[in-house]
C-alpha cells in the first residue's frame, strides 16, 4: 500500500519548523563557542599578567642584590649594622619565595589552558609579553542585537508562530494519492497454503490493484486542538517575555560592563603613573643611601611601596582586560579578540 500526500499544509509547516530547529541547534553552538572564548581570554590575560609578575619580580630580586653588595660592603667598613644586612637577605627571600609560587601558578594556568585548547599536555607554548603602552579601546556601540543569545530566543518564537499556523492548518482538508497491490488466497484447508502447485488443491490466488485519490476532512479531534492552541499561546507569550527580559537584562550588563571598564582604565592610568612615581622614588632613595644619607629602614619602605605599586599595576591590568572581553562579546565584535 503505498499514500503520497498531495496536498497537506501541516506536512509543509513541519519541513518549515524543522529548518528552524536546525538554526536554533547552529545559534547554541556558536554560543557555546563565544562562551568557551571568554573563558580561553580570561584565563590567557591571567597567565599573562603572571608572566608579567615574575618579570617584575626577577627585577626586583636584581635590585636587591645590588643592595645586598652595597649593605655587605658598608657592614665589611664599620658603616652598616648586622641588623640592615639581614633585613635586605629576608626581603631577597622572601621574593625568592614570591617567584617560585608565581611561577608554579603560570605553570598551573598553562595546564589549565592547553586543557580548554584541546592540546597535549606536553605541548610547548608561550605567552606574547604584556604590551601596556597599547591598551586597545573597545568600541562602545551599545547591545548588539545579533548576538547569539538573542537569535536563539527569536528562533523560538518563529518556531512557535510556526506551531501555531500547523494547529490551524489541522481544520484544513488533505489531498494523498493512494494505491494498494494485494494477492488474497482463498482455500478450505490450512495446508494447501503451501501446496497450491498440486493437482486437487482447492488453493487459488487472486491479485488485485486499485489506486485513487483521497480526501480526508478533520471533524472532532477530541478537543486536542483547542488544547494544543492554549498552551501553544502561552509559550508564545513567555517567549516573548524572555526577549524583552533578555533585552533589559543585557542593556543593564553592558552600561554596567562599560562604567567598570572606563573606571577600571581610569585606575590603570593612575596605577601606572604611580609605579613609575615609586620607582623614581626607590631610585632617588638607594642613590642617597649609597651616599649615607638614608638609612636601611626608609629604603626598604620605598622597596615596599614600589612592590605595591607594581601589584597594583598588574591588577589594573588584568581587570581591564577582563571587562574589555565582557564589552566585546556584549558589542558582537568578540573575533576582535584573536587579532589582538
Amino acid at each position: 500500500q503505498v499514500t503520497m500526500p498531495l496536498y497537506n499544509q501541516t506536512l509543509y509547516t513541519n519541513i518549515s519548523i524543522a529548518k528552524k530547529m536546525e538554526e536554533l541547534k547552529h545559534y547554541s553552538f556558536e554560543k557555546a563557542k563565544e562562551d568557551i572564548t571568554v573563558e580561553i581570554g580570561k584565563m590567557y590575560f591571567l597567565a599573562q599578567t603572571t608572566v608579567e609578575q615574575v618579570r617584575l619580580i626577577d627585577e626586583n630580586v636584581s635590585r636587591l642584590k645590588v643592595l645586598t653588595e652595597i649593605t655587605k660592603a658598608f657592614y665589611d667598613n664599620g658603616i652598616a649594622m648586622e641588623i640592615d644586612l639581614k633585613r635586605v637577605n629576608i626581603n631577597l627571600e622572601n621574593l625568592s619565595v614570591q617567584k617560585a609560587n608565581a611561577e608554579t601558578i603560570y605553570q598551573q594556568q598553562l595546564n589549565l589552558l592547553k586543557y580548554m585548547l584541546a592540546l597535549p599536555i606536553e605541548t610547548d607554548f608561550s605567552l606574547t609579553q604584556v604590551n601596556t603602552d597599547s591598551l586597545p579601546y573597545p568600541e562602545l556601540t551599545g547591545v548588539s542585537k545579533g548576538l547569539n543569545e538573542f537569535k536563539m530566543l527569536y528562533s523560538q518564537k518563529e518556531i512557535i508562530e510556526q506551531q501555531k499556523k500547523r494547529i490551524n492548518q489541522d481544520y484544513i482538508p488533505n489531498l494523498s494519492l493512494v494505491g494498494q497491490l494485494a494477492y488474497t488466497d482463498y482455500t478450505d484447508h490450512f495446508d494447501n497454503y503451501f501446496h497450491s502447485n498440486q493437482p486437487k488443491s482447492l488453493n487459488k490466488w487472486y491479485n488485485s490493484l486499485y489506486w485513487g485519490i483521497a480526501l480526508r476532512f478533520p471533524i472532532f479531534d477530541g478537543f486536542s486542538r483547542r488544547l494544543n492552541r492554549q498552551k501553544t499561546n502561552a509559550e508564545h507569550v513567555k517567549v516573548q517575555y524572555l526577549i524583552e527580559d533578555t533585552e533589559k537584562k543585557m542593556d543593564t550588563q553592558y552600561n554596567n560592563t562599560k562604567n567598570d571598564w572606563m573606571n577600571n582604565y581610569r585606575n590603570l592610568t593612575k596605577q601606572k603613573d604611580n609605579y613609575s612615581l615609586a620607582k623614581d622614588v626607590y631610585d632617588v632613595t638607594a642613590e642617597r643611601y649609597k651616599e649615607g644619607i638614608v638609612s636601611m629602614t626608609e629604603l626598604l619602605q620605598d622597596e615596599m611601596r614600589l612592590t605595591e605599586a607594581q601589584n597594583n599595576f598588574i591588577n589594573a591590568y588584568y581587570n581591564c582586560r577582563i571587562t574589555e572581553i565582557s564589552l566585546l562579546k556584549l558589542t558582537g565584535k568578540l573575533d576582535k579578540l584573536l587579532l589582538q
